[in-house]
């Protein structure tokens, strides 16, 4: 089959498998580089040419706490973003975000706190 298949097609498979063993090395490093540190779900993605790590974080102290072991003894910071996200069906959640890059690889850490729907509670 792979006779059929143009040169360059193989080429980008070859590519983009090679991207995501590389960002699964480096996730691996993350979760036992800083083992003391609770993540929820761990997912690889890659949404465009790059891999990406995305960390699911249990609250937003703890996105916090890995934003600042992601800077490591830099003096540079790791912006944490907090919005909130309405949706048309009613469900409204607090995400709080933050994004670094470790050995070449986004590190997307994230939380998601649903809030209480009008008279109701937090789901």
């Amino acid at each position: 089959m792979s006779e059929c298949l143009p040169r360059g097609l193989m080429g980008q498979i070859a590519a983009a498998e090679a991207d995501m063993a590389w960002a699964a090395d480096v996730a691996r490093a993350l979760l036992a580089d800083h083992e003391d540190l609770p993540v929820a779900g761990v997912h690889l993605r890659r949404p465009g040419e790059a891999a990406e790590v995305h960390l699911h974080l249990p609250n937003l102290a703890t996105v916090q706490a890995w934003a600042g072991r992601l800077r490591g003894g830099l003096l540079r910071r790791v912006p944490i973003r907090t919005t909130e996200v309405a949706h048309p069906w009613g469900v409204r959640a607090v995400l709080t975000t933050a994004d670094a890059t470790v050995s070449g690889v986004r590190v997307h850490l994230y939380h998601c706190r649903f809030l209480p729907a009008p008279g109701g509670e937090a789901a």
